[in-house]
């Protein structure tokens, strides 16, 4: 086991312990203060005195605005700062996600989004929507923890961070880190282009939503050290849109400075937009808004009609794309992050980043073709990956897993051909900068969800918040499993202290470099694989 001076200590007790204290705040806390409160905590920010909850030793406080709200007048501009007030604010419930699209999926799978989507608990939905939420064990105490701030999945369209699985009490508590997730612009609302329909007011309109990721980094610089935290050491970690964000933010001179690790988990490629097809999509969204100034000025629920119809819309212009993505606008995003080459301003960035060794299955919604002959699968692949041959990538599977059955074929090329293709890429880049990349490869199987589901896409966040008791309905119970957890949570707050993931019981975890290619194999045993499913990589990436 790799040991990390002035950090192991504090994880190596972590396996067996908490977890009453754990069993306790069981899913469905929502937008309500949870039972457990055992007293009030007040700290004074740079805009004013907040209240939150003191919960079995973690310091909560939910809902703190980060920006103004971004309705009216500030709809599509950059964010603005919070509004001060006096005397002391309530930070006990958690604060307005952005409208948005939102619809349950099939009763058969309807658990992933009482677990992951933040949009299940009640918590109202507006413009005011630029609020975070805040773990830590101690404020005012000059603990100088390091930061790790969490950015949702949903693409950059959906989702917010209230959901049960990203409540951050047991990281804060037992990785000794403060834990931060962030709400702001999404859709329409955070990524539409409207710098040549509505001019220079509007040059930002296309990345609204990551400037306001960038505003609540700076609350984060100018705030932190009163939650016990160090400003000089914030990590961002995020899942699928999560970790599209932060690579993203990798590129975007106005975040530098403002975080100094990441993680990326399960994050496909964005597909950036250039600004001819960006203000192409603004034009299609003001016709179905009926015009610039209605755009500008009809109700947020009516713009998201509008956005929807957009989105239809384009998938029939131009299939796919998803629309609604940050744009290269020259200024504050100058260049793709990610190819041809990671950008420059992330050469300093320590990274760790992987992926689910069955994320297709999250995507399925419950319907998992079990029976699927041969004949169907190499017709699924042809259509799932039209540039390459799926005869060969059959082949090539099957005879290092002999026993799979077509269905299984299928789940393990599409899901490295979604997720794993572009996340050994970016590792193969960054390896050539001068901080380095850890890779890792989530392989653990739930028995929950019919037990057919495997390692699907964002199951891995259980794991990293140590959150299982909330999230028994997608995690099921199986031996070895608290485990697991306590090791892969250790781990990312170890990344967060020092920018190198270790945790007892975890194999020796070396850099990412070409050609071995190490990846940490997560799983009831975990270990370091040199290049896994090289044979199918190297195929997948030439059909990229």
């Amino acid at each position: 086991m790799g040991a990390i001076s002035g950090t192991n200590w504090r994880f190596a007790r972590r396996e067996f312990l908490l977890r009453a204290a754990g069993g306790a705040l069981l899913l469905g806390a929502g937008n309500r203060a949870l039972a457990a409160t055992e007293a009030s905590e007040i700290v004074e920010t740079a805009q004013g005195k907040l209240r939150g909850t003191l919960e079995q030793g973690i310091r909560q406080f939910l809902g703190i605005h980060y920006g103004a709200d971004t309705g009216g007048a500030n709809r599509f501009r950059p964010p603005k700062p919070p509004v001060s007030w006096s005397g002391v604010r309530d930070a006990t419930v958690y604060g307005p996600s952005c409208p948005q699209v939102f619809a349950p999926p099939p009763a058969t799978v309807a658990p992933l989004a009482t677990v992951f989507s933040g949009m299940m608990d009640g918590a109202p939905v507006t413009e005011d929507c630029l609020c975070l939420n805040l773990w830590t064990s101690g404020v005012g105490d000059d603990g100088r923890r390091p930061v790790m701030v969490w950015l949702h999945g949903g693409g950059f369209n959906l989702n917010s961070a209230s959901a049960p699985a990203f409540h951050g009490a047991n990281l804060a508590r037992n990785g000794d880190v403060v834990v931060i997730s962030v709400n702001h612009r999404l859709n329409a609302f955070g990524f539409t282009d409207l710098s040549e329909a509505l001019g220079d007011p509007y040059r930002f309109s296309g990345n609204a939503g990551l400037l306001d990721i960038v505003a609540a980094l700076q609350w984060v610089r100018d705030n932190v050290s009163r939650f016990g935290g160090d400003p000089g050491n914030v990590t961002l970690f995020g899942e699928s849109g999560g970790g599209q964000k932060i690579a993203t933010l990798l590129g975007m001179p106005a975040a530098q400075g403002l975080f100094h690790k990441a993680v990326i988990e399960s994050a496909p490629g964005v597909g950036y937009l250039d600004r001819e097809t960006a203000a192409s999509i603004a034009a299609m969204l003001i016709e179905q808004a009926g015009g610039k100034d209605q755009l500008r000025t009809m109700p947020a629920q009516a713009l998201v009609d509008a956005y929807q119809a957009t989105a239809s819309a384009l998938q029939q212009k131009m299939p796919g794309r998803f629309g609604f993505v940050p744009v290269i606008d020259g200024a504050s995003l100058p260049r793709d992050p990610l190819l041809p080459d990671i950008s420059p301003l992330a050469a300093h960035i320590p990274l760790m980043i992987g992926g689910n060794l069955d994320e297709i299955n999250f995507f399925m919604l419950g319907r998992q073709e079990l029976g699927m002959t041969e004949a169907e699968l190499l017709d699924a692949l042809r259509k799932r990956i039209p540039r390459a041959d799926p005869v060969p990538l059959v082949a090539v599977c099957r005879t290092a897993n002999p026993a799979a059955t077509p269905w299984e074929l299928f789940v393990l090329i599409s899901s490295d051909a979604m997720t794993g293709v572009q996340t050994r890429g970016v590792a193969d880049r960054k390896s050539r900068q001068p901080a380095p990349v850890y890779a890792y490869r989530f392989d653990w199987a739930t028995p929950a969800l019919g037990g057919h589901m495997g390692a699907f896409h964002g199951l891995e966040i259980p794991f990293v918040f140590d959150n299982l008791d909330r999230t028994r309905a997608v995690v099921g119970m199986k031996p070895g499993m608290d485990r697991l957890a306590a090791r892969m949570s250790a781990a990312w707050a170890s990344f967060a202290h020092s920018g190198a993931p270790s945790a007892p019981g975890l194999p020796d975890w070396p850099a990412y470099g070409v050609p071995g290619r190490a990846t940490m194999i997560f799983n009831d045993e975990c270990r370091v694989e040199n290049d896994p499913h090289g044979k199918l990589r190297a195929m997948l990436a030439g059909a990229a």
